[in-house]
């Protein structure tokens, strides 16, 4: 593990120069607003980190280069800035050799430097969580993703099963209804049957009136007839010498009339009996027929909108089982968040995350907690995100009391790490007093068994 050995920096915003050997496990920088406390810390993260880390104007106002040096014990690191933004980075083994890829060498020997304890602790708890979750490597981002697509499924999953179920529950239902629908054709084929009997039936009954008409034909001619013998007869008595032809005449006629009469009476014959057995006829009532095609039609359509129900009810059940089978695969996730959380190996005993992603201590949430413990969650999670580059930075240490300091130190001499912590004015928790860019005095600490400052 690394800590700074020495800190020297010239020309870095408020800086002009200072040279700092911390002896002590926490390093308090102490001063008055904008004399370059803060400095003191950018210092070290520009050296480290680099990068993103730089600002815009890293190098003092009116100089034209700044330049860090960091001893971390086994490899030196020193960085130039220039005031057009240019600059370098050196890294050297304790010998003095120069490293190759010295970013590399420090960004694998660093965790998050620059890790303010403080500014974790007034962090949201979402914030705080997923810094949790990804020190214990507690990646839930499938995870996550996998259940609110199963929620969502089972949401729209639910809607539709309401839907369906409110469907059924306005479905028709008929009971003593057959389970499919009945045939028409075997009534359609007996209509026809009767229509044909019907219209054969008409048939005859227009044959019967054609031989009718004969008959009655037959009757007025003879009648006819019987006028012209009559006729015939009186003209035979009044027509004396005409007798032969009226003879001849009558025998004519006579042999009309017994012809007609004989034609007459067959006719007559056969009205009476065509008459008789039209009479003897009967016609199949087509109306029955109608009523049974629509009680086909009215069964039919019961056993479709039974049908229709029983298919909405399927539907249903299967949104159903869907349902239940998305909540178990949610509820499957929910335990292996749970088991992943159970399992995770903290950097205090009793933390924990609840239901909803938030962290806990001792099963509380971490905002309930006391400052003090909420500053002790802060700081080990802070060590442990830096496992080999056992240095924090705390800006804003004015707001911690006596006690909150005692108790960083503590935990960084238990840790072996270095925490470098700025607060405004001296007192005798203050390691360097920092003045007008540069160190003003060495103050003796009693807290740390150390004295820092040069």
């Amino acid at each position: 593990m690394s800590k700074i050995i020495s800190l020297t920096a010239e020309n870095v915003k408020r800086i002009k120069a200072v040279h700092i050997t911390p002896t002590g496990n926490l390093v308090v920088i102490g001063g008055k607003n904008g004399q370059g406390k803060t400095s003191v810390l950018d210092s070290i993260m520009y050296a480290l980190a680099g990068g993103d880390s730089l600002p815009e104007m890293p190098v003092r106002k009116g100089a034209e280069k700044a330049a860090i040096e960091v001893d971390l014990g086994d490899i030196i690191v020193r960085r130039t800035m220039t005031a057009k933004g240019g600059g370098g980075l050196v890294v050297r083994d304790k010998g003095g050799a120069a490293k190759s890829s010295p970013q590399a060498i420090l960004d694998k020997l660093m965790g998050r430097i620059g890790f303010d304890p403080l500014e974790f602790a007034r962090a949201k708890p979402e914030e705080q969580a997923k810094t949790l979750k990804g020190l214990v490597g507690l990646d839930f981002t499938k995870l996550d993703a996998d259940r609110a697509n199963a929620y969502a499924e089972r949401t729209l999953a639910g809607r539709q099963a309401d839907t369906l179920n409110a469907q059924v529950a306005r479905a028709p239902t008929f009971a003593n209804t057959p389970k499919e629908e009945q045939s028409a054709d075997v009534i359609l084929a007996e209509q026809a049957k009767a229509q044909k009997k019907n219209a054969a039936n008409a048939e005859f009954r227009s044959r019967m009136y054609q031989v009718r008409a004969a008959a009655e034909s037959a009757q007025l001619r003879c009648e006819s007839a019987k006028s012209a013998v009559v006729l015939a007869k009186t003209r035979v008595q009044e027509l004396e010498s005409s007798l032969t032809s009226a003879r001849a005449f009558v025998l004519t006629q006579e042999a009309l009339l017994a012809d007609a009469e004989t034609r007459h009476g067959a006719a007559a014959l056969a009205a009476e009996t065509a008459a008789k057995h039209a009479a003897e006829l009967q016609d199949i009532d087509l109306g029955s027929f109608g009523e049974s095609l629509r009680t086909i039609e009215r069964v039919n359509a019961q056993v479709r909108a039974n049908q229709a129900r029983a298919d909405l009810v399927t539907k249903y059940r299967v949104q159903q089982s869907h349902y239940k089978d998305l909540s178990r695969v949610i509820d499957d996730i929910d335990e292996q968040k749970r088991a992943a959380i159970a399992a995770a190996k903290y950097p205090i005993p009793g933390m924990a995350f609840d239901q909803l992603g938030g962290i806990t201590l001792n099963g509380i949430p971490l905002a309930q907690a006391s400052s003090a413990e909420q500053l002790r969650v802060s700081v080990a999670v802070g060590l442990a995100l830096n496992p080999t580059l056992r240095v924090l930075l705390c800006r804003d240490g004015s707001l911690l009391d006596d006690d909150s300091l005692a108790m960083l130190a503590e935990m960084a001499e238990k840790a072996g790490a270095q925490i470098w912590l700025e607060r405004v004015g001296q007192d005798g928790k203050t390691s360097v007093v920092i003045e007008d860019g540069m160190v003003a005095e060495e103050v003796p600490l009693a807290t740390t068994g150390g004295r820092t400052g040069e």
